[in-house]
């Protein structure tokens, strides 16, 4: 095939609208005459996130593959910024060509140049690059080459268009001192491979259900933080975790399924009002001392475990809750009946109530009590004066019991918890 010099003349300019949920990123296109002109998508790491226009760096660079082979195009600036650039090249001339910004390197983003000429990837279907599963935490930006871009022609007319989404977080001034965000979702980071048919991601290899942010373990400054995640359905949704500057974690709970569309942001919020637990470096067992309590419930998973207050006391609901504040701090609460039901679980599972009233009452606590009543923090979802109450056995000494009351109705025992993370 004859070799040529093709050019690209690029001009774009970016703006961010609300739209519901998302931040919506859109262009303006020039044309280019004779040469092959393209509009283009170009990433938020272009420049700060609050500015409505992006401009092309001078060592910025492309890479152009028309379906055999493929070579890096840079632009015409020399130095400085501009909103359009001609980006050139030498390579085969073909029928169409595909691109992608920014220019993958080998075992970072995708394959190097000779592995897409050897594999044709690009023909099938599209490029293959990598959402990787530790991301940089910049302030009010994206760590430099997450913003994956691809786009193809057969015209003289060439769109770039994102091929993943971002989540960002807000920290404020009373956010808490924050050194590390997690979040986790099926196949959320991997090698991906963009369908340019379509504009879709699929799984390519070496998936993982994680993506870490990190400064290095330095606490994030104030501003506006984005994880890059791949575009596909979570049908679980997501969970978050947040690590504190000293070393305690905050998980919040998954939320409802989620389909991200490329390009888009989904603002997550300011930080704050998380609950901090300690994170163990083992697992404790079932009957273990454990973090001023005993420890009564691990999970399937192996993630946490639910540690039972040495001593209890007979309240009002109200007054129930505010005693475990108040007496026993940070991190300590009123189970829920579903936290009453895995201990109920966990115990029986290593042995019986009385082998695990012993333990408490050898650290000269209280020992629980199996067939009277204790609140729990779940509220009747229909009457918010009754709570559900739960003894661990019945009457009869084998199934438990619950039922919802009046907050008022009656003094109930009232038994904490805390839920301790390990590694």
């Amino acid at each position: 095939m004859k070799k040529i010099t093709t050019l690209f003349l690029a001009a774009a300019f970016l703006s961010f609208a609300a739209c519901n949920k998302t931040e919506d990123v859109s262009v303006v296109a020039s044309d280019g005459g004779d040469v092959i002109s393209f509009k283009a998508l170009i990433p938020t790491t272009k420049t700060t996130l609050s500015g409505n226009k992006t401009l092309w760096n001078h060592d910025d660079v492309i890479t152009v593959f028309n379906g055999t082979s493929s070579a890096n195009f840079a632009n015409d600036l020399g130095s400085g910024t501009s909103a359009s650039v001609t980006y050139s090249g030498t390579l085969d001339s073909a029928s169409e060509y595909w691109a992608m910004y920014p220019v993958p390197a080998s075992n970072v983003y995708g394959f190097t140049s000779g592995e897409w000429a050897a594999s044709q990837s690009w023909t099938a279907t599209g490029p293959v690059y990598t959402v990787p599963a530790n991301q940089t935490a910049v302030t009010n930006g994206i760590q430099e080459g997450l913003d994956v871009l691809v786009a193809s022609t057969t015209s003289s007319s060439m769109s770039f268009a994102h091929s993943c989404a971002a989540l960002k977080f807000t920290v404020g001034p009373s956010s808490p001192d924050i050194t590390e965000i997690k979040v986790e979702g099926s196949k959320i980071a991997g090698n991906y491979r963009h369908i340019i048919s379509s504009g879709n991601q699929e799984s390519f290899s070496g998936s993982s259900g994680a993506i870490t942010l990190s400064m290095g373990g330095a606490v994030f400054p104030a501003g506006d933080y984005y994880i890059m995640i791949a575009v596909r359905n979570y049908s679980s949704g997501l969970s978050f975790t947040f690590t504190s500057s000293d070393g305690k974690k905050a998980t919040v709970a998954k939320a409802t399924s989620l389909t991200p569309v490329a390009g888009h942001v989904y603002p997550l919020g300011t930080i704050g009002g998380l609950t901090f637990q300690t994170v163990l470096a083992t697992a404790p067992a079932v009957g273990d001392s454990c973090e001023g309590g005993i420890c009564g419930y691990v999970d399937a998973e192996n993630k946490y475990a639910l540690v039972v207050g040495l001593t209890e006391e007979t309240k009002y609901w109200e007054e129930g809750n505010s005693w475990i504040i108040s007496t026993l701090g940070e991190g300590w609460y009123m189970p829920s009946l579903d936290e009453f039901k895995n201990l109920r679980k966990g115990i029986l599972a290593a042995g019986t109530f009385d082998d695990f009233n012993s333990k408490i009452t050898a650290l000269s606590g209280t020992a629980l009590q199996t067939t009277v009543y204790y609140w729990t923090s779940t509220v009747n979802p229909e009457n918010d004066a009754q709570a559900e109450y739960y003894k661990f056995m019945n009457s009869k000494g084998t199934d438990a019991a619950f039922e919802y009351g009046k907050k008022t109705g009656k003094e109930r025992p009232v038994r904490a918890i805390k839920k301790v993370l390990f590694e």
